[in-house]
């Protein structure tokens, strides 16, 4: 039952889904890659491995988290105070880890030995990623932070108002729709551009334990 390098598929199976993390800004990578690990973990009685909750598409170096946006003001503005927004401290940001670390343990964890098993982990990792999902809505306001740096109305632009752009999006804002909807506009075509990935929420079981809370590693 053993490979030419001694290791079962199956065992390879177990370490491409716990263990192995892998961006790119290219999608056809992250394809390739994918089936590439496909190949190497192939068992003859089991179906293709998932792998789309660790091989993800984005910048792997641009991107941020709440530590960032505490820091630094969004688009490095001198005059706005980082830190001092209504988001910080919300209940509902250690409920979305939480949740996310507890389905992407399981996606992790649990058997993908039938066609239905591997299915019901897509369907696992839609719920989380589907537009307005709670993880969805926190990339969101990080997509609103870097698209300061990022956005085309030059450097004169003025200066987006990142806080109320944050509630907006986590759906508490008081914006008028006019005023809102051509600056959430803008963010996301600039997101989408760009690419922005914003790892402790694509990987949060990387840096948090299951109850939410920052890892010290």
């Amino acid at each position: 039952g053993q490979d030419v390098d001694g290791r079962r598929p199956v065992e390879r199976r177990a370490i491409a889904q716990r263990c192995l993390y892998g961006v790119d800004n290219n999608p056809m990578a992250v394809q390739l890659g994918r089936l590439s690990l496909w190949l190497a973990t192939l068992s003859a009685d089991r179906p293709l491995t998932f792998l789309d909750h660790r091989l993800r598409t984005g910048n792997s170096l641009v991107g941020a988290s709440l530590d960032d946006i505490a820091r630094q003001a969004p688009g490095g503005d001198r005059r706005a105070r980082p830190g001092v927004l209504p988001l910080f401290g919300d209940d509902s940001y250690g409920g979305m880890l939480r949740e996310a670390i507890a389905v992407r343990s399981r996606i992790a964890t649990e058997p993908g030995d039938t066609l239905e098993q591997v299915r019901a982990k897509e369907r696992a990792l839609t719920t989380l990623h589907v537009e307005g999902a709670a993880v969805e809505r926190w990339k969101d306001v990080c997509d609103a932070w870097c698209g300061a740096w990022f956005g085309g109305r030059g450097r004169r632009r003025e200066s987006m108002p990142f806080g109320a752009i944050a509630d907006q999006i986590l759906g508490r804002g008081s914006l008028p729709e006019h005023v809102a909807a051509p600056l959430l506009a803008e963010t996301r075509t600039t997101a989408a551009r760009e690419r922005f990935f914003h790892w402790t929420f694509e990987f949060p079981e990387v840096f948090h334990d299951a109850a939410g809370d920052p890892l010290p590693d």
